[in-house]
């Protein structure tokens, strides 16, 4: 029996049915990976080319933005007159500033000579001219009037000094018994300074008044002019 069971074929061994369904999903998963992956790489390139698309937009659009934002920067320069040197700027020197105030300074000094007054023509184009009506313009008026304010409070102290030591000056001569002629002299010179410190304080209050209105009519406009740009 052993003899005959070692003489006979080997007998096939049995196939497993979910073997065979386990590779025919392995298949079928491995093919779905390959479509997943496919679609994928498509959409990446899809993605791609939109972003490249939207890209390109966005920098047509700042350019647009760039463009308004000059248009609108060029009208605020030119209204604050930004092309021009100022007095103030520190690379320019005295003989490449423009210094607008000093004209404006030439035309409200109250105790300029005969000879340097501007002729009414003058005085006409210095301020009826609309090159003048800038927001710029307006500043260096306005700085011209605090600098003329600026001068005369310091004269008007420095009277105010000699003011008081005359008037000490005749306290003592009036209590050490000096002579007529001198306490008359004295009472002059006080009366001289009084008189034209009534007149100092009478022009600071005319510039505070030119500052004032400067400030509420002309700045003021201005500024709203310069906010609603």
């Amino acid at each position: 029996m052993m003899s005959l069971r070692r003489g006979l074929p080997p007998k096939p061994e049995k196939k497993n049915k979910n073997q065979g369904v386990n590779v025919h999903h392995q298949h079928a998963a491995s093919a779905s990976a390959v479509e997943t992956k496919k679609g994928k790489m498509a959409e990446r390139t899809g993605a791609v080319e939109k972003k490249s698309v939207s890209l390109l937009q966005v920098l047509i659009d700042l350019d647009d933005h760039f463009l308004k934002a000059s248009e609108s920067a060029h009208e605020v320069s030119k209204m604050l007159e930004a092309n021009r040197m100022h007095y103030h700027s520190n690379f320019a020197d005295n003989r490449g500033h423009i210094d607008h105030s000093a004209r404006v300074m030439r035309v409200i000094t109250w105790n300029r000579s005969f000879k340097g007054m501007p002729n009414r023509d003058d005085w006409k184009d210095d301020f009826d001219n609309d090159e003048w009506e800038t927001h710029a313009t307006v500043l260096d008026k306005m700085l011209a009037w605090e600098k003329k304010l600026y001068e005369e409070v310091k004269a008007g102290e420095l009277m105010k000094i000699d003011y008081q030591r005359k008037v000490a000056l005749l306290n003592k001569q009036k209590k050490r018994g000096a002579s007529p002629e001198s306490i008359e002299k004295t009472k002059a010179a006080v009366s001289h300074l009084h008189t034209r410190y009534i007149v100092d304080m009478q022009s600071m209050d005319s510039t505070v008044h030119e500052i004032q209105r400067l400030r509420d009519e002309q700045l003021y406009p201005k500024l709203v002019e310069l906010v609603d740009e």
